[in-house]
């Protein structure tokens, strides 16, 4: 099964990386399936191609492919989030527990120079270190889905 899903959101994944995030782009779902209980994403599974990414804070940001691999064991979803190509390497891993709670790890790595906008919101998630990663921690919780 494939669904395809183009166009501008706002959405949990968005609001959970920075706050007034806003997710544009082409969404191409395979071999999806994923649940829900008591309003949480209790399993996922499947891929997420990301084509003509963009991230807008509030101007686009383009970020080219990307990659999205959803895997569950134990109740634990993880969410390995990687590059295809584009301005900035992209390596991050998301934890996502039954209770909603989650942990994001990764790191972020410029490809040359970055333009403005994508410079600008970079820098939100903090300074690069020695060998130029921006290393990627953050945690919460998401929202029930109702």
């Amino acid at each position: 099964v494939r669904v395809h899903q183009s166009g501008e959101r706002s959405c949990l994944l968005g609001e959970a990386l920075l706050p007034g995030l806003v997710l544009s782009g082409n969404l191409e779902a395979q071999d999806l399936d994923f649940s829900l209980r008591r309003g949480r994403l209790s399993s996922a599974s499947g891929r997420l191609e990301w084509q003509d990414a963009a991230i807008s804070l509030p101007d686009p940001a383009h970020l080219g492919n990307l990659s999205l691999q959803l895997t569950t064991e134990s109740g634990v979803i993880a969410a390995s989030l990687k590059d295809r190509d584009g301005p900035l390497a992209i390596n991050a891993l998301a934890r996502i527990q039954p209770d909603g709670s989650y942990e994001l790890t990764g790191d972020l790595q410029p490809r040359g120079q970055l333009q403005p906008q994508l410079a600008s919101v970079v820098r939100l998630f903090g300074k690069p270190a020695a060998d130029g990663r921006i290393p990627l921690r953050r945690n919460g919780r998401l929202a029930a889905v109702y």
